[in-house]
């Protein structure tokens, strides 16, 4: 079997945070739980709200967690999101649907 290229622009860690997509007007609101993000976007898990349409936007609200010596902060990021792919989830997500989306430019989020 041949490997296949890597065509991501950024590394992905593997981090649960809170996001959530909000559709235009904020009528309706999409959560859920990150499988992994990186700077041009993220994976997650649906927890509550309609699956959105491929190639539908939102404006997107995530929490990272921080760490320092002294303290642990969520750090909050928003930005435009389109969605690019979904699927009914499977292995360690169970059978709830996945979503990945791309951040609209992409969000320096410094993560190491």
């Amino acid at each position: 079997m041949k490997d296949r290229k890597e065509k991501r622009r950024f590394e992905r860690f593997d981090m649960p945070c809170p996001i959530t997509l909000a559709a235009s007007g904020g009528v309706s609101e999409i959560r859920g739980r990150t499988l992994n993000v990186s700077d041009g976007g993220a994976c997650f898990v649906l927890a509550e709200g309609r699956l959105p349409e491929p190639g539908g936007q939102f404006r997107m609200k995530l929490a990272l967690p921080r760490q320092t010596p002294n303290t642990y902060f969520l750090e909050h990021f928003t930005g435009p999101a389109a969605v690019v792919w979904m699927d009914e989830g499977t292995g360690a997500a169970g059978r709830q649907p996945r979503i990945g989306i791309r951040f609209v430019p992409h969000l320096p989020l410094d993560i190491q």
